[in-house]
């Protein structure tokens, strides 16, 4: 009887052994599915824990600065139902992964010449409108000094001629001598004012010629025509890519391509958390889970808030 309970107690033991492997073996899996089914049947009672799996260096970010961007962005969810929807861990279910692409490539190159890339296409438009708007004023400062010259001509016109009547006729008065004197200084001054719009003109020229190189620059770049150069923006992508919420069983990611600045990847985050909560894109342009990225709102509007309370199965 004795060794009996001893050898029910080895293999009770045993079990115990193989049931813990089995358990540390497949803790992924196991875990993501009692969380699943937890979550399924009461949503939003425990926090989905993420953590920062990739950090491309070439986004010029920490991963202490990344983790205070996703901070501010769960927490735009969170406050609404005051209460935490998310916690960040080192081995958190959500892998957050930054991976620099053409998208961000686009990012800092249109960055260096003054354009931004808005919702998820390289806004070469506003490079375009520089450049219209550059051509715009010259042909405008050219037509202002073809005025001025056409009206110097005439002038100076008048001018030798009562200079060559005054050297070949009978001077009579000073004032005569006096009126053509001054029809000189006249001309002087327009000849200073002319040479004045003429180093505008060529300022415009410059940055014409500026801009040119930097359209060029950026087709070139991006192994495009010239011709072309105003469809780059539909080239970078499918609408609102900066970021993508992914999962396929355990295997979970939110993969951020692109960003222009801070308050953008903020709302980016937030835009995936939303996903990660199983709303899908509303209909407003105000709302943090509109399809695209176009605006500075950081706050969830009442189409966000009734689409999290759906979400979470709150009345």
């Amino acid at each position: 009887m004795k060794n009996y309970r001893i050898n029910s107690f080895i293999i009770f033991f045993i079990i115990i052994l193989i049931l813990s492997s089995g358990y540390y073996k497949y803790k992924t899996e196991i875990n993501y599915s009692i969380n699943n089914l937890v979550n399924r049947i009461q949503p939003c009672q425990r926090p989905i824990t993420y953590s920062i799996n990739a950090l491309d260096e070439r986004f010029h970010l920490s991963k202490e600065e990344l983790i205070i961007q996703t901070e501010k962005a769960q927490k735009i969810w969170g406050s609404t139902l005051n209460k935490d929807l998310f916690k960040y861990s080192e081995n958190g279910e959500i892998k957050i992964n930054l991976i620099y692409d053409y998208r961000q490539k686009a990012t800092d190159e249109l960055s260096k010449i003054g354009v931004v890339i808005d919702g998820g296409k390289t806004n070469l438009n506003t490079l375009k409108a520089k450049h219209d708007s550059y051509l715009e004023s010259y042909n405008k400062e050219i037509a202002k000094i073809n005025q001025m010259i056409a009206k110097y001509d005439s002038n100076k016109a008048i001018y030798d001629n009562d200079l060559r009547n005054w050297n070949n006729g009978t001077r009579q008065s000073n004032s005569e001598f006096n009126s053509i004197e001054q029809k000189r200084l006249n001309l002087n001054n327009e000849i200073a004012l002319i040479n004045k719009e003429k180093v505008i003109s060529n300022e415009l020229v410059k940055m014409i010629n500026s801009n040119v190189t930097s359209i060029n620059k950026v087709v070139n770049n991006f192994n495009l025509n010239v011709k072309n150069y105003n469809s780059i923006g539909s080239s970078t992508g499918k609408i609102f890519d900066e970021g993508e919420y992914t999962r396929e069983s355990s295997d979970i990611n939110i993969n951020i391509y692109q960003f222009k600045n801070s308050n953008q990847l903020l709302r980016v985050l937030a835009h995936e958390f939303g996903h990660a909560l199983g709303i899908e894109h509303q209909e407003s342009p105000e709302s943090i889970m509109y399809y695209l990225n176009e605006n500075g709102n950081d706050k969830l509007t009442i189409e966000d808030k009734d689409a999290l309370k759906k979400a979470c199965k709150i009345n």
